[in-house]
């Protein structure tokens, strides 16, 4: 017996080809567009991790720790840089008010959430050692997964380099709404 063959009006087609179908055509183009939205996703992450912005789908809430109580867990070691902030000099002239820049480091506040009793302290004198103008040093109450810099708008660049004076590597994110506008803020986490 003889095999019945399809006709097609495309005579390129092989013999075992048959037109898709209007379910096979919109099949193939929900895949097509499930691709690319794939791929974007993929840029996009990429894009995220090389300039270092992190997930911040975790609540991370701030505010200050009023009960006093210690906090136990291990310390954040902070350790000597190669180059530390250079200090001004003191006998340097000042600039006219107009024409002022700071060039000194910006102003470090250290937080302690859940790292040991006196770490905060610690790391502080740690980092003034090193040249760091520190802000407050205190307790943090809030849900901050692991040892944090903060840094407000125009302070990305010496959060980086904040990173550098400790011996484990802490994470930078933005400021949250509820740290200083105008210093790094350093959360201490066990």
């Amino acid at each position: 017996m003889r095999q019945a063959v399809p006709v097609t009006d495309n005579p390129n087609a092989a013999a075992g080809d048959q037109d898709p179908g209007p379910v096979g055509l919109l099949a193939r183009l929900f895949l097509t567009q499930l691709l690319a939205v794939l791929a974007i996703a993929t840029v996009i992450a990429v894009a995220f991790s090389f300039l270092g912005i992190d997930d911040r789908s975790s609540v991370e809430t701030a505010s200050r720790r009023d009960d006093g109580a210690p906090s136990a867990g291990p310390t954040a070691e902070v350790v000597p840089s190669s180059t530390p902030p250079a200090p001004t000099p003191a006998s340097s002239p000042s600039p006219s008010p107009s024409s002022t820049v700071d060039t000194r480091p910006p102003r470090v506040d250290v937080l302690n959430q859940s790292a040991g009793s006196g770490d905060a302290a610690s790391t502080a004198n740690g980092l003034r050692d090193r040249g760091w103008r520190i802000g407050r040093v205190d307790d943090f109450s809030g849900n901050v997964r692991t040892t944090t810099i903060y840094f407000p708008p125009g302070l990305r660049a010496e959060a980086r380099d904040l990173v550098a004076e400790f011996a484990t590597r802490p994470r930078v994110l933005p400021a949250l709404d509820s740290l200083s506008p105008r210093r790094l803020t350093v959360i201490l986490v066990g």
